[in-house]
């Protein structure tokens, strides 16, 4: 067939982000879930593939745009070669790859119109005034309460005092994931669905923000940080109620959420401050960039091709996994075995019968509680060991490229 009458199609849901990246890059969306990073160039010649136009008036249009010259046939081998997952050619349909993700179970929540129409109700949060001082006010009010009443609280002992603050914590995880889908739909993309879920073997609440890819390093940056935003405005109520009610539980619920913000402050697990790192330098997958940086560098001090702050990161990366692997294994898993082992002593020995122990709902808790302390213990030791393993041993294998990941 005469190339310069085949007419390509792009594939359906096809979106271009309309803002550049730094190094002057754009980012297409493929459903369900994938983006691509492509030149200025290829992003003008994709935008001009509608179903309707031929190679050869795509080729001339192209090149009336001030590009370089490319003819009906070289085209036609660009496409099917380099842009098959994004443009059907002849017949041709994109391959179908399943995506892998660490989030091996989900259970929606609100659906994706439901979670369009919430994050649409509190996106007015985000307008850059009321942004702006409402952080500052936020930020005020927690430091005054940090270091100006909390030292003078009497100390959370009691066991059965954390039961309610840990409900309301609970609840506030599914507000921090509203900030998230909030600050999407107020820069003009929709979300997905928002849920609860197991990201390998973390139980978490999850939201759906993949289509924030498509806008420019500081709206994703902010997008990032909605949860934690949102986290900071539930913390600020339960500091007006214990203002007004003197009800310690409320004080306890701040301090749960406050460590909760510090958690997901973390940039190196894959947490929102590891979202806020990959943003502002301008990395889809930080973690496989650091890979590879370490990687060249144990390889003879071979040049990654990475700017200082990438490397900056990685080095910082391999220090945190190796100093977490440490402490997981020497420390907190020593610990856990003993206090499961005394919990266990008292059990049997029904000397768990009186006290707070006895309770039904403070026992099934803590039961609960150190099962997951156990299993996330175990699961960052193995992260820490295989960061380790992966920058010095000489035999691992290279990385198979995947989709980009997902935010959530």
């Amino acid at each position: 067939m005469n190339a310069n009458m085949i007419v390509p199609e792009p594939v359906s849901g096809l979106e271009f982000s309309t803002h550049a990246d730094p190094a002057g890059s754009f980012r297409v969306f493929a459903p369900p879930d994938r983006y691509f990073v492509i030149p200025s160039m290829v992003r003008d010649l994709l935008q001009l593939i509608d179903g309707k136009r031929t190679l050869e008036e795509i080729s001339r249009l192209h090149g009336g745009q001030g590009h370089p010259a490319i003819d009906a046939d070289s085209l036609h081998r660009l496409l099917r070669q380099n842009f098959s997952d994004l443009v059907i050619v002849e017949g041709s349909r994109p391959t179908e790859r399943a995506a892998k993700s660490p989030m091996w179970f989900r259970v929606p929540v609100l659906s994706a119109s439901a979670a369009n129409r919430v994050g649409s109700a509190f996106s007015k949060l985000y307008q850059s005034s009321f942004l702006a001082v409402t952080s500052l006010l936020l930020l005020l009010l927690h430091l005054g309460f940090v270091f100006l009443k909390l030292p003078t609280l009497p100390s959370f002992t009691d066991p059965r005092l954390w039961v309610i603050p840990i409900l309301v914590y609970t609840v506030s995880t599914l507000w921090h994931e509203v900030g998230h889908i909030s600050a999407l739909r107020a820069y003009g993309q929709s979300p997905g669905a928002v849920g609860f879920g197991f990201y390998r073997m973390f139980p978490v609440m999850y939201s759906d923000v993949s289509r924030s890819w498509l806008l420019s390093q500081k709206q994703r940056v902010i997008v990032d940080l909605g949860g934690i935003y949102f986290h900071l405005i539930f913390a600020a109520a339960c500091v007006v109620g214990y203002a007004f009610t003197q009800e310690i539980v409320w004080a306890q619920s701040a301090v749960l959420i406050y460590a909760g913000v510090l958690a997901n402050l973390n940039p190196f697990l894959r947490l929102d401050g590891y979202w806020v790192a990959s943003d502002l330098l301008d990395r889809s997958d930080l973690r496989k960039n650091s890979r590879h940086v370490l990687r060249a560098a144990v390889k003879g001090g071979q040049d990654s091709g990475e700017s200082k702050w990438v490397r900056l990161y990685a080095w910082l990366s391999l220090g945190y996994f190796a100093w977490l692997a440490w402490w997981v294994g020497s420390r907190f898993i020593p610990r856990a075995l003993a206090g499961v082992q005394e919990l266990w002593g008292k059990l049997s020995t029904g000397s768990a019968g009186e006290g707070w122990l006895g309770h039904p709902v403070v026992l099934a808790g803590m039961i609960l509680l150190l099962a997951f302390a156990m299993i996330g213990a175990v699961t960052l030791f193995v992260a820490g060991l295989r960061m380790v393993w992966f920058t010095f041993s000489p035999q691992s294998k290279p990385e198979s490229q995947a989709s980009a990941p997902e935010k959530g």
